[in-house]
C-alpha cells in the first residue's frame, strides 16, 4: 500500500527495513486454519483476515489499511468520509482495481 501511495503522488517509495537474522517460526497461532481463504486464517477467510496467520501481522495490515481506507471498526461509518459516502468510495475502489488489474 505504502508503495502503491508514493507511485500515485509521484514520490519515491521508502526503503524497506533490513531483514532479520534467522529462519521464521513457521508457527501458526492457536485458532489458525484453512477456511474459505488460500491459506490459513483465524477466523473467517476474508480480506482484514489475509495475514492473521502471520505474527503482528494483521494488526500492522489494519492501521495501514485504516488510514488509507476506511477505518475497521464496527460500526462503520457509511454517510461519510471526506465527503464522499460509502457507495462511492466502493465504486471508486472497484473502478481502481480494475484499472490496475488488480482482482481481489
Amino acid at each position: 500500500m505504502i508503495d502503491t501511495v508514493a507511485f500515485g503522488v509521484g514520490a519515491t517509495p521508502p526503503p524497506l527495513p533490513p531483514g532479520r537474522e534467522g529462519l521464521p517460526s513457521r508457527k501458526p497461532p492457536d485458532g489458525a486454519g484453512q477456511t474459505r481463504a488460500w491459506v490459513p486464517t483465524v477466523g473467517p477467510g476474508h480480506a482484514l483476515s489475509s495475514l492473521s496467520a502471520v505474527d503482528g501481522e494483521r494488526q500492522s495490515m489494519l492501521r495501514l489499511s485504516d488510514v488509507l481506507y476506511l477505518e475497521h471498526v464496527v460500526p462503520v461509518n457509511l454517510v461519510d468520509k471526506g465527503g464522499l459516502v460509502r457507495s462511492q468510495i466502493e465504486v471508486l475502489a472497484a473502478r481502481t482495481s480494475y484499472l490496475n488489474d488488480c482482482f481481489y
